[in-house]
Formats: C-alpha cells, sequence, structure tokens
C-alpha cells in the first residue's frame, strides 16, 4: 500500500469504483463482534443437535445395537437377509450416523477455535491497554471442572530480580505443567550438554546468558515440573506469514526479501538493546559485524536454515547488507562504525526500533508488519495449545509465562476457555 496519494483506478468501463471504507481498529472490532455473535448461534445450534453425553465409542456401540435389532427383527419377519443387505443397513444405520456425528464435532471445534482467536486482543487493542495503564501481567483461571491457568507477563530485562514475582507464583502455585515462550527445549539453549548437567548451572548465569524463559524452565525442572513451549518456531511463524494474503488484492502479503529484511532490521535492534553504555556488564561489548549476522540468524536455529533457503530466504553477506541499505541506507560494516559514535548510535536506535515496533492498521511499514502478523500466528497458537491441553488434561493447573504483551493479549481468549 502507497503512502502517497494515488489516481483513482478505473474499471473496465471508465468508471471509477466506490471508495472502500478504510480499515480503523474501530471497524475491525465490529467485524469481529458481529463474528463472534454468529459463531455463537452456529455453536447453540450444533451443540442442540448433538449428543454430547456420550463419546464416540459409546455411541457406536448404542448405534451398533440398534442396528442388531433392526437386522433381527428383518430376518425375522422375512428370513435371512443378504451379507450385502446387511452391510447397507449398516453403513446407512451406523457409519453414516458417526460420520454425521465426527463431521458436526469437528465443525464445533473449528467454531470454539475461531472465536478464541478473535477474542484475543489485536495488537492495536493492546498497545491501547498497555498505554492507558490497563495492561494485564496476571491471568488465573479455574473452570467448574477444577482446571486451572496461571500466565503470568514480564519484561525482558534478563535478570533475576525483576522475575521474584514470577517464581514466587511458580512455587507458590505448584502447577502440574509450565510452559515457556520461545519455540526451543531448555536442551536447546545448550546444545551438545546433557540435561543432568544444564540443570547444575547457575540461574543467575542462565537468566543473564539465555534470558528468562530458559531460568524458569530450569526452575520448574529442579523442582520435577512437565515443561513445555507454547510458542511456536520462528522457521514455522515465517512459514505462516508467508501464506497470508492480502484481503483486497488476493495477492500475498510478504515474500521473502520482506521477511529478510524484518530479520535483519530485528537483529540490529537486538544488537543494540545489548550495547549500553551506561550499563556495565560482561557481555556490554560493542557489538560486531559478525554477532549481527550471528543475531539475523538466531531465528533459524533448531534446523531452520535448510527450509528458509527452500522458502527463498538466504541470509548471505550481500542479502543482509541490502536489507540494511533498504531500510537504513547503509550497509552492515557502517552500522557497526556507527557504534563508536554517541549521537549516530542513538539516531539509528531511535530508527530500529520504529521498523521493528508492530504499526496501527493501515500504517504500512514491511519490517514491522512482518512482526505484527508473526506474533498473532504466535498468539493463536498459545491459545490452541492452551485449549488443546485442557481437553486433554482437565484436572491439570497450567502455568503460562510470556513476554509482557502476552496476558494482555490472551485474557479475554482465556476467560472463555476457563469460563464455567
Amino acid at each position: 500500500m502507497s503512502s502517497g496519494k494515488e489516481l483513482p483506478k478505473m474499471d473496465s468501463m471508465g468508471a471509477v469504483p466506490e471508495k472502500v471504507a478504510a480499515k480503523t481498529p474501530e471497524t475491525i472490532a465490529q467485524v469481529r463482534k458481529e463474528r463472534i455473535t454468529k459463531i455463537d448461534q452456529d455453536i447453540r445450534l450444533l451443540s442442540h443437535a448433538a449428543d454430547s453425553s456420550k463419546d464416540e465409542s459409546e455411541m457406536r456401540a448404542t448405534l451398533e445395537e440398534d442396528y442388531q435389532g433392526e437386522v433381527d427383527g428383518l430376518e425375522a419377519a422375512l428370513g435371512i437377509i443378504s451379507k450385502e443387505s446387511k452391510q447397507a443397513i449398516h453403513g446407512h444405520m451406523v457409519d453414516d450416523q458417526v460420520r454425521v456425528e465426527r463431521n458436526r464435532g469437528a465443525r464445533l471445534d473449528a467454531l470454539e477455535i475461531e472465536k478464541l482467536h478473535l477474542l484475543l486482543l489485536t495488537p492495536e487493542e493492546e498497545k491501547a491497554a498497555r498505554e492507558s495503564g490497563k495492561e494485564i501481567n496476571e491471568i488465573k483461571k479455574r473452570s467448574e471442572n477444577g482446571a486451572e491457568f496461571i500466565g503470568r507477563g514480564f519484561a525482558h530485562a534478563n535478570t533475576v530480580e525483576p522475575m521474584q514475582p514470577t517464581v514466587d507464583a511458580l512455587m507458590q502455585e505448584d502447577p502440574d505443567i509450565v510452559l515457556i515462550e520461545g519455540g526451543l527445549s531448555l536442551e536447546d539453549f545448550y546444545p551438545g550438554e546433557s540435561l543432568s548437567e544444564i540443570l547444575k548451572k547457575d540461574p543467575a548465569r542462565v537468566i543473564a546468558e539465555k534470558g528468562e524463559e530458559p531460568y524458569i524452565a530450569l526452575l520448574a525442572m529442579r523442582e520435577g515440573k512437565e515443561v513445555r513451549t507454547w510458542d511456536t518456531r520462528t522457521i514455522e511463524q515465517i512459514r505462516e506469514v508467508l501464506k497470508l494474503k492480502d484481503e483486497t488484492t488476493g495477492e500475498h502479503k510478504y515474500g521473502p526479501q520482506d521477511v529478510t529484511d524484518w530479520m535483519v532490521t530485528y537483529a540490529a535492534r537486538r544488537a543494540h538493546a545489548s550495547y549500553d553504555e551506561n550499563k556495565p556488564h560482561e557481555s556490554n561489548v560493542r557489538p560486531s559485524a559478525d554477532e549481527i549476522r550471528r543475531r539475523s540468524g538466531v531465528a533459524l536455529s533448531g534446523g531452520g536454515v535448510e527450509e528458509a533457503v527452500s522458502l527463498g530466504i538466504e541470509l548471505t553477506n550481500e542479502n543482509i547488507d541490502a536489507s540494511l541499505q533498504r531500510h537504513m541506507g547503509f550497509s552492515l560494516a557502517e552500522l557497526v562504525k556507527r557504534f563508536d559514535d554517541p549521537e549516530l548510535r542513538k539516531e539509528d536506535r531511535a530508527r530500529i526500533i520504529e521498523m521493528t515496533e508492530p504499526q496501527l492498521v493501515g500504517e504500512r511499514r514491511v519490517t514491522s508488519d512482518v512482526l505484527r502478523d508473526m506474533n498473532i500466528v504466535r498468539d493463536e497458537h498459545a491459545i490452541d495449545v492452551f485449549r488443546e491441553l485442557k481437553k486433554r488434561y482437565p484436572d491439570k493447573k497450567l502455568f503460562a509465562i510470556g513476554g509482557a504483551s502476552h496476558c494482555t493479549v490472551w485474557e479475554p481468549a482465556i476467560d472463555e476457555l476457563y469460563k464455567p
């Protein structure tokens, strides 16, 4: 979408089509509200028609009894019935009915999932909540059957002190399953090391070097907790956003170059964030070009490099320089050089943050748009994980942690998922 003015396009008859109203957070919210109302109506109709008191095996057993009674009655009245006739009766009385119920169940599942996704706050709504002081850092829900969900949000700081309330909650709540952000297991953070070796590490060093997620995972596993991730690998998020299509044109929203640009500019942002001369730290050194190249490829760790190449994403030196030239106006070597000038460093940092923040609807900046849609993919995946675990383990207590925005985004959907 161009940010400049364009001449109105004419149709094949030379007429200017009626202008389509621009999307706003308000109009999007209204569309979501109307869709949720329709979903609720469809769910009520399907639920009324379904026999929710029986699972498929119980239903099949009842149908088999009805079928056998029907066959016995026919044979008593007409004599022996052929094998082919029995198969036809069975297909109608049992197989077709099971198929109908199975399809109804699949449709119900699809509607429930769609509703949960629609209830998640949009990036615009999350931003509004944050700026108005309504950000949610803790969720506590309990359903009638005893299933519980605790969600904890935090600001990424890679230090122990800000995480103490989350650690305290973890110990007090004593959950059955702990779910962390990031599509990696604890072992993935320390490739080549055994789990027993990792569990002996100093937690303070783990959080300083690797972040909050492995820190919480380490503490939870020391307590004998099952640890999983609610997240999905970045390469999987990339694959999903590359499938997205523009609602107006029907064309793909992003190409491999757009994703590459996001990866490179976001790596530059992380490099800037890690370097602050006002906060002395053993790892607080000026990032090198090699370090930024490495950060660009971190998203593809865990086996994603080959898949990225198959999607047309290659983080060669040439492509990294091209991305920075497109969005910053200079090469990687120049970016690193500018770290030495406090004023240029400040200018670059502000510009990079602007390029990698999710934008409001209607604003087009591809590097931040990619991140916006990836965050939506992640939060939808998280709700799918929570829903599946609640169904599979209805008596389990879940404890999920994530960056500060996630609890705010999840809360309406979690409220629906665990409603009485």
